[in-house]
């Protein structure tokens, strides 16, 4: 079962308990938590010796790093969408994206395109790496946070008259 169908199945698990008839289609707590958690067991069908040790589960979508910047800041996760789209408008998700026009701060860099100053202003301690996809989101969700209150707030959000953050 992949991850999607694993939450697939939690969601209507615990909306729909009855919709499941039986026990193989429910996840247990250990699976959500591990989902949630971005750890994954691993069997190495190939040796002779199977071995079910946690491994850590490196993400590479700009999804899977917009839900870990959530899980460090504690941003509910219904912003997602919203923070996904920013990032789409912002860098067209290209962590190495640099602004081709610069202002009095510098050049917006990265994933959410902040500017050197306001990213150290809102980095997580020792998430101080611009160019990491999750320390860029984390610090953009702080700044979010402290400019706007939300998402929602941002003027233009969702828009064509969107201009920026």
């Amino acid at each position: 079962m992949t991850s999607l169908s694993i939450a697939l199945s939690m969601a209507l698990f615990f909306t729909y308990p009855q919709m499941l008839p039986h026990a193989a289609h429910r996840p247990s707590v250990a699976a959500a938590q591990r989902i949630i958690h971005g750890v994954r067991r691993r069997a190495h069908r190939s040796s002779p010796r199977r071995t079910s040790a946690l491994v850590r589960h490196t993400c590479h979508s700009v999804r899977c790093t917009m839900l870990r910047a959530i899980r460090l800041t504690g941003a509910p996760v219904t912003w997602l969408h919203p923070l996904l789209w920013l990032a789409w408008q912002e860098s067209r998700n290209n962590p190495g994206a640099m602004a081709q026009e610069g202002t009095i701060g510098g050049y917006a860099e990265g994933l959410m395109q902040m500017l050197p100053s306001t990213f150290q202003a809102h980095a997580l301690p020792g998430r101080t790496n611009i160019w990491s996809p999750v320390d860029n989101e984390a610090a953009a969700i702080r700044y979010i946070q402290n400019r706007y209150g939300n998402p929602w707030e941002i003027p233009g959000l969702g828009t064509s008259a969107y201009e920026g953050y």
